[in-house]
């Protein structure tokens, strides 16, 4: 995770402020199915609540664009 994304999820979960029980959690994953099974065994261990704030960040491989650099 770049320092810049790092930073700016630590403002958000700063700026929720002492009264929310809520936590935030951050899961990364190459697809979107992918982050929501993370959460669901988050919940499902008891490390995280339904309620609490989730931040998924789905990665994509250069390969997997579906625009091309190369000159014709």
């Amino acid at each position: 995770m770049t320092r810049a994304i790092e930073i700016r999820l630590n403002k958000l979960e700063s700026a929720r402020g002492p009264v929310r029980s809520s936590n935030v959690h951050r899961v990364m994953g190459d697809s979107e199915s992918e982050c929501e099974a993370m959460i669901e065994r988050l919940v499902a261990c008891g490390r995280a609540l339904e309620s609490d704030f989730f931040i998924a960040r789905v990665i994509i491989s250069p390969s997997n664009c579906s625009h091309s650099t190369s000159a014709p």
